[in-house]
């Protein structure tokens, strides 16, 4: 378990330096995929957004995965990213103070759909 969120784009140009990002529009509603090689990612997603899709996606490719996955790897995956963007300790602190979404976004510079995945999983240990 850390205590400071890991920075997905210095993840990819250390740990993941072989694998490329493109930018494209993808097929549906689908923000960002993976071959296990390449990310793909929507150009329209704002830079919040590609942050928090790219550690998706880096957990996909740390995890071995290739192309889709069933949901429960996907909610797995999700709870891992969303682990590594918002860290526990800090987390906890600023929850016993302020508890608005927007301005927790704010602070770890998370989605709203990454820190309620986070919070989904740590709402049982906060009591």
């Amino acid at each position: 378990m850390h205590n400071t969120a890991i920075d997905p784009w210095t993840m990819l140009a250390s740990e993941f330096a072989e694998t490329d990002v493109i930018y494209m529009r993808l097929n549906g509603n689908m923000i960002a995929c993976t071959d296990g090689e390449t990310i793909w990612m929507d150009p329209r997603l704002n830079r919040r957004e590609r942050r928090c899709a790219l550690m998706h996606e880096l957990v996909h490719i740390r995890m071995g995965h290739r192309g889709a996955q069933s949901p429960d790897i996907e909610w797995t995956v999700r709870q891992l990213a969303a682990e590594a963007l918002v860290p526990m300790r800090p987390l906890k602190a600023i929850l016993e103070i302020d508890r608005d979404l927007n301005g927790l976004c704010d602070h770890f510079d998370v989605t709203e759909s990454v820190l309620r995945d986070r919070l989904g999983a740590l709402l049982p240990t906060l009591s």
